[in-house]
């Protein structure tokens, strides 16, 4: 059994997604925590494959991206995603909060 206490601004917007979901917030909550800890086992999977690997036999990106013949297809690299308008689409962290808070009211 586990007891979470959350803020009230987190628990709004957890019952939103919840009703949005057709799920009573511990449903939804459970769903979401398995699904952290899923992603966290396959990163730590990853992270320990890679470190076990031989990066001396690694392919450089570009070298696989020039290989297939997709230069045109990728950005280069340190390129920023921009948007149709030619807008740097990147939010900074103040944005990316005040988004979420205004979600919740």
């Amino acid at each position: 059994m586990l007891r979470l206490d959350l803020e009230p601004e987190a628990e709004k917007l957890l019952q939103k997604f919840a009703a949005k979901a057709g799920q009573t917030k511990s449903e939804f909550a459970r769903r979401a925590i398995l699904d952290r800890l899923e992603d966290r086992e396959d990163y730590e999977a990853g992270a320990s494959a890679l470190r076990e690997s031989d990066i001396r036999n690694a392919i450089d990106f570009e070298e696989v991206v020039k290989s297939l013949g997709m230069e045109a297809k990728v950005p280069p690299k340190g390129a920023k995603a921009v948007g149709k308008s030619g807008q740097v689409r990147a939010k900074t962290n103040s944005q990316v909060s005040a988004r979420k808070i205004a979600r919740v009211a």
